[in-house]
């Protein structure tokens, strides 16, 4: 995928976005490249209504996972993210200003993160990134996180603690009042619709099955 094509208008760095490829988790399907590209989409278009610098919101989106990657487990990604992007824009010659602007993007956008999303770009990949944890992509990542793990998908014995969709909706509903643009808080109503549409059909599916 040719990046500039897609963003003619946005300095795509070639070089930037291959590394930022080579970091991203692999092995994890729901925080893999392709999600980055996703949130890169999701970002500029809340950019298009909400505003902010699409240079800083596109280097924020590509680089706001790479901190998944890396093997310091103990610490918070979107805290060793930040010092990666940093380490990276800095090696590439860009700006101080850029850097900084960056840094601050991949630093907050982690809704655990204690770093204040103070900025217009922060917000928005913040939105982004929830986003599209939600509808039917968000979905799909659910799924496949508990086949990579071995996790049930619903709690259908006494016994099952742990599960991937039971308490979804409600952590769907959070992430919408977490989100800082009005045009996030959209999209996310939107998919959340459809999730909820999904499990009208998914009940209607378990009905008379042995579920708790």
């Amino acid at each position: 995928m040719n990046l500039h094509d897609l963003y003619p208008d946005i300095d795509t760095n070639p070089q930037l976005v291959a590394r930022a490829r080579e970091m991203a988790p692999a092995a994890d399907p729901c925080h893999d490249f392709s999600h980055s590209l996703r949130v890169i989409s999701l970002a500029l278009q809340i950019a298009e209504v909400e505003g902010g610098n699409r240079d800083i919101i596109f280097l924020g989106a590509l680089l706001h996972d790479i901190g998944r990657g890396a093997p310091d487990s103990d610490r918070p990604h979107a805290e060793v993210g930040a010092e990666l992007a940093e380490e990276m824009l800095v090696e590439m010659g860009y700006p101080a200003d850029v850097v900084e602007a960056v840094v601050a993007v991949v630093a907050g956008h982690s809704t655990n993160s204690k770093r204040p999303r103070d900025t217009i770009e922060a917000q928005i990949v913040h939105d982004a990134d929830k986003i599209d944890a939600m509808g039917a992509i968000g979905l799909a990542r659910n799924f496949s996180t508990a086949g990579l793990y071995g996790i049930a998908l619903y709690r259908y014995a006494p016994d099952i603690n742990l599960s991937m969709i039971d308490d979804r909706l409600r952590d769907n509903r959070g992430w919408i009042s977490d989100m800082h643009t009005a045009t996030g808080r959209r999209l996310g109503e939107e998919r959340y619709r459809f999730e909820l549409e999904f499990f009208k059909e998914w009940e209607k599916n378990l009905a008379g099955t042995c579920k708790q």
